[in-house]
């Protein structure tokens, strides 16, 4: 059985005629990226096309097949994403944490691939819960960016147990970060960082916080 060739389901047969029609991929909302997840996705689900994984966990004929998809529609996914690693590295300080971040798991899993170690937090629309947290743990991404709405200090706490870092948002207010404080959060992304600041000083310094 071959990748490329299969038309076993819906999404392999959508891949096969991008394949045949790349200049089509713009109008059908294809992406680099989804060709490649999904490449690891029937991989996974299909044991028996594990013999054409190789390194990174695509099979040469698909990022062949992807770069031609590239070049004939100006999906630039993959590139973009190299470039902007490079140049955010190239400035980084030795003492410092620089954390990519992103809403959409599959340029997570492109740097995490590419780039073994690289710090990255996962953006969701939810709460820190049982779902988000198993998600983070299964794509190995051991930041959570969630919302403050609908997490408890037991999750944020079982999150804790499991590895996790916990950023909370949103962060327009004092009292959202006192809120974060009180979840026992890790990180709080706030919009006030100065209006903060200087409420924590004059009110509660026994917070230690590192901007």
């Amino acid at each position: 059985m071959t990748l490329i060739n299969s038309a076993a389901n819906e999404n392999i047969k959508r891949w096969r005629k991008i394949s045949e029609h790349p200049r089509g991929a713009k109008k059908i909302g294809t992406t680099l990226a989804e060709g490649i997840h999904l490449a690891e996705v029937i991989c996974e689900k299909r044991p028996e096309t594990r013999a054409v994984v190789r390194e990174n966990n695509v099979h040469p004929d698909v990022h062949a097949l992807a770069e031609r998809v590239a070049e004939e529609t100006g999906a630039k996914f993959l590139t973009v994403a190299d470039k902007l690693y490079d140049a955010v590295m190239a400035v980084k300080p030795a003492d410092a944490t620089f954390v990519f971040t992103s809403g959409d798991y599959r340029g997570l899993r492109y740097l995490q691939a590419k780039h073994p170690g690289v710090d990255l937090l996962l953006i969701t629309s939810k709460p820190c819960n049982d779902e988000t947290i198993d998600l983070c743990k299964a794509m190995g991404i051991k930041r959570m960016g969630a919302t403050m709405d609908g997490t408890s200090r037991k999750a944020v706490k079982k999150a804790h147990k499991e590895g996790l870092i916990v950023s909370l948002w949103p962060g327009q207010s004092v009292e959202d970060f006192m809120l974060g404080a009180y979840l026992g959060c890790d990180l709080m992304c706030t919009d006030v960082p100065i209006r903060v600041k200087n409420w924590l000083a004059e009110n509660a310094p026994y917070i230690k916080v590192k901007y």
